[in-house]
């Protein structure tokens, strides 16, 4: 285990080293090249045939995975063949194995969180420690969680893959992890106050999910639901398009639908925007492509909970991101350089634009104190801030768990 750690730490920045400067000894082998293909396409093949290779389709499958294996052993045996590799292999481990390494933290409810992984934590510890304390040089930490521990009570390879803990008390948490360091992960609700899971509390069995909190009491979702109507809930990518509302104590299977985008799409999930009371819309992204996304919100009564209806659609380019609410004003980032369709005026693809769209008006007007601030047009990315100098809160629209 502790080889394995090492050489996973090291690796990524002893490879860039490697193959910046050096020039390749022997070319690498194409599908073609190895022997499960060759025999499929005949010494002496020229074209490529897609339909005889199917089988990498199969991301999990036993063939694609030897495939895999096989070409990782190839590549490790030209690196290790280069004369430098020891020397830069062992100067990456240093770095990456460091405690002199600056221990960076998310800062909730007057704590410092960080998550920190060194030779003696190799899956790494989950703590805390308070602001005054994290400003000196030896920082008394207060371990949350610790996952070399938790995966030897539970004979598991746990890797930590993020946490997202409801607020304001930021008590209970989601905790993301990964059996073995794959890409899909097991979800489960963690109590801060006791440092134990939840008995029957929240658990999404492991997907290539997304996740958030609504309250203490419900979870907004999206991940891997099985077969529905003959279809499966994955797109093509592999990842979720459905994003249900799960109550606790129900069965995740009874989750209600909230959105639903297309099998072709590259995925769909849940997202939160928040304004600067703190609070917070609903709604879905739905990336149809890599690059593009389609953003919709989730109605409301005039409470303020989720009514189940028709999921409201923002008026905003699809390269763009919904960051925040600021009075009655929507902020986005833009990914690309539009032109707005009354006013011909081009906007740089890196600022932050204020807007106030119909589908938002309402709903925000209602929920919030009345000063006017319609002449907020435009803000630099690096201040965000309105003519006023408050603040703005941003949140990304795909909310993902956040590392500490």
């Amino acid at each position: 285990m502790r080889a394995r750690f090492r050489a996973c730490t090291a690796m990524v920045l002893m490879i860039a080293a490697i193959a910046g400067c050096t020039t390749q000894e022997a070319p690498l082998a194409t599908p073609a090249d190895t022997p499960e293909t060759a025999a499929a396409t005949g010494e002496g093949a020229k074209a490529f045939d897609a339909s005889l290779h199917l089988w990498l389709e199969e991301v999990e499958g036993e063939q694609a995975l030897a495939w895999v294996h096989g070409q990782n052993e190839r590549t490790l045996g030209v690196l290790q063949s280069d004369p430098r590799y020891q020397g830069y292999y062992d100067a990456a481990l240093q770095i990456a194995t460091s405690k002199a390494r600056i221990p960076y933290g998310s800062i909730r409810d007057g704590y410092v969180y960080n998550f920190w992984q060194d030779t003696d934590h190799e899956r790494g510890l989950w703590r805390r420690t308070t602001p005054e304390s994290y400003a000196t040089a030896n920082p008394d930490w207060e371990t949350l969680l610790d996952i070399d521990a938790l995966s030897a009570a539970e004979g598991a390879n746990w890797v930590y893959k993020g946490v997202d803990c409801l607020a304001p008390d930021y008590t209970r948490c989601l905790v993301s992890l990964s059996n073995g360091g794959k890409d899909a992960a097991t979800v489960r609700e963690y109590d801060l106050a006791t440092r134990t899971f939840v008995a029957d509390g929240f658990v999404i069995p492991e997907a290539k999910s997304q996740e958030l909190w609504v309250d203490k009491d419900t979870l907004l979702i999206a991940t891997d639901w099985g077969e529905e109507n003959g279809q499966a809930t994955l797109t093509t990518s592999g990842y979720p398009y459905v994003a249900k509302l799960w109550k606790r104590g129900a069965p995740l299977e009874t989750a209600k639908t909230m959105f639903r985008g297309e099998i072709g799409d590259v995925a769909a999930g849940p997202f939160a925007i928040e304004n600067e009371f703190g609070r917070r819309w609903y709604g879905a992204s739905r990336a149809e492509t890599f690059f593009t996304a389609s953003n919709f919100l989730f109605p409301e009564d005039d409470n303020g909970a989720l009514t189940g209806g028709d999921p409201i659609r923002l008026p905003i380019p699809l390269k763009s991101s919904p960051q925040g609410v600021f009075g009655d004003m929507l902020y986005l980032t833009l990914e690309a350089t539009p032109r707005p369709i009354r006013t011909g005026r081009r906007f740089r693809s890196t600022s932050t634009r204020c807007r106030r769209p119909k589908a938002l008006t309402g709903s925000i007007r209602a929920s919030l104190p009345a000063p006017d601030y319609t002449r907020c047009s435009g803000v630099a990315v690096e201040r965000r801030q309105c003519r006023d100098g408050a603040r703005i809160r941003s949140r990304h629209p795909v909310r993902q768990p956040t590392v500490s």
